[in-house]
């Protein structure tokens, strides 16, 4: 069995994920801790049990901000601190920040593989060049989101080339930690692209058998952790954290989609001055939920990226970032499965429902409305559709509707056959309707 990260060192590794979303505005601090960068005007966001920047727990120091790797070209960053008393080295990759609908296809569609290989091209930006010349002693990866299974990829990618360079085949990777917050799953990423010499598929799912420790902790109602076919590591394990809202309209349900994913309103208003939660035991991801955690969606799992983008980005509320996600499930349909499309957004709806951030009569209606792509239309269905038909084509929002306009946004997918590869403009103009919602 893998041991499961410490608790001192998984509170380090929660504040390099945290520093990995670092931009222009909002650099990383030369010490280890959290990157002070809110940027929503959102009022529950004022309330301290919703929302806060700056954990409760206290943390071991030591780690000192290295160096980051931004890649221009696929918007990957990640970011290197190390501490110069024991030569413990942490990579955090950062997961996909705000929404760049230019990206969406590019950066999402290779569930993050093409952006681990930027990070790691020796001709650019050579991040295991980089970790050979700091000698470390050990080294910690770990990111959240999307960012998460470019850790999983690059311990991966670590430990076998580590296995490859070793004469004697004895090498056991016991100074290596793989640590994830709602990351991205990571088997589906790897089967697809690992491959031998002769072009034909070379996953090995015991690679990291022997990690120092592994652990994946996904957080109650995130969607983000349930793609991906499943993280490695931890021996199918995940740490399940049913935490609900301690505050607000929605006190005691679960936190809804956005809050549930992002770091501050979902690790740091819940973890307390132990962050005990952090040492819990893990479970099997296989059987959680009634066996129902990890969605059976192949052919949405390259929309992650763009989900996890929606979920993180704070200038989005909650309710905007599910329009703008049924909006990027709906127009990418035409590039996988259709029911698999369907299977993430009626996932989606269900989290909101739970939240207590979708009403009765929406959930009724969304759940009997396939969201997906035929004929070069979008198909929708259910006992209400003639009522969602009515309100076809109308260039304002109904007063009144409050929750309800996620119905709206259904009408619009299919009237416009909304297709975020080829009519930028046109979505935009969506999302600029849902943001005065």
């Amino acid at each position: 069995m893998t041991p499961q990260t410490s608790i001192a060192l998984a509170k380090q590794l929660l504040l390099a994920c945290d520093q990995s979303y670092f931009d222009a505005t909002h650099q990383p601090t030369h010490d280890l801790g959290p990157l002070p960068d809110k940027e929503s005007t959102d009022p529950d966001y004022n309330n301290l049990k919703i929302y806060t920047d700056k954990p409760e727990f206290l943390w071991e120091g030591g780690y000192e901000f290295n160096s980051k790797i931004e890649d221009a070209g696929t918007g990957a960053k990640l970011v290197i601190y190390r501490n110069p008393g024991n030569g413990e080295v942490i990579v955090a990759f950062g997961g996909t920040d705000g929404l760049n609908l230019q990206d969406w296809f590019s950066n999402s569609q290779s569930v993050g593989w093409n952006q681990w290989i930027a990070l790691n091209n020796p001709a650019t930006n050579d991040l295991f060049g980089k970790l050979a010349a700091l000698n470390p002693s050990s080294i910690h990866f770990t990111g959240q989101s999307l960012g998460g299974a470019l850790a999983q990829y690059a311990a991966y990618e670590y430990v076998a080339q580590k296995r490859t360079a070793d004469p004697t085949g004895t090498y056991v990777p016991s100074n290596v930690s793989l640590t994830t917050f709602n990351g991205l799953g990571a088997v589906w990423g790897l089967t697809s692209n690992i491959k031998n010499n002769q072009g034909q598929p070379a996953y090995d799912p015991g690679m990291l058998t022997g990690l120092g420790s592994a652990t994946h902790y996904v957080v109650a109602n995130d969607l983000v952790s349930r793609l991906g076919g499943g993280h490695i590591g931890a021996d199918g394990d995940v740490v399940y954290l049913d935490w609900e809202y301690l505050d607000g309209e929605s006190v005691g349900k679960p936190m809804d989609l956005a809050d549930a994913h992002r770091i501050e309103t979902a690790f740091y208003t819940h973890l307390d001055s132990t962050a005990f939660a952090l040492g819990l035991s893990g479970t099997s991801e296989v059987g959680l939920l009634g066996g129902t955690f990890l969605l059976d969606a192949p052919g949405a799992v390259s929309l992650a990226g763009a989900i996890g983008g929606l979920l993180n980005d704070e200038k989005l509320s909650a309710p905007e970032a599910l329009f703008r996600l049924i909006a990027g499930v709906g127009g990418s349909s035409l590039f996988g499965n259709p029911q698999d499309i369907n299977t993430v957004a009626q996932a989606a709806f269900k989290a909101q429902y739970d939240a207590g951030k979708m009403s009765e009569s929406s959930y009724t209606i969304l759940s009997n409305t396939p969201i997906c792509r035929a004929c070069g239309d979008f198909v929708v269905g259910g006992a209400d559709a003639d009522l969602l038909l009515s309100v076809k084509g109308t260039d304002t929002l109904p007063e009144g509707t409050g929750s309800d306009i996620a119905v709206q946004i259904v009408v619009r997918l299919k009237s416009a056959a909304v297709d975020l590869h080829n009519c930028v403009a046109a979505n935009e103009a969506l999302f600029g309707i849902m943001r005065r919602v």
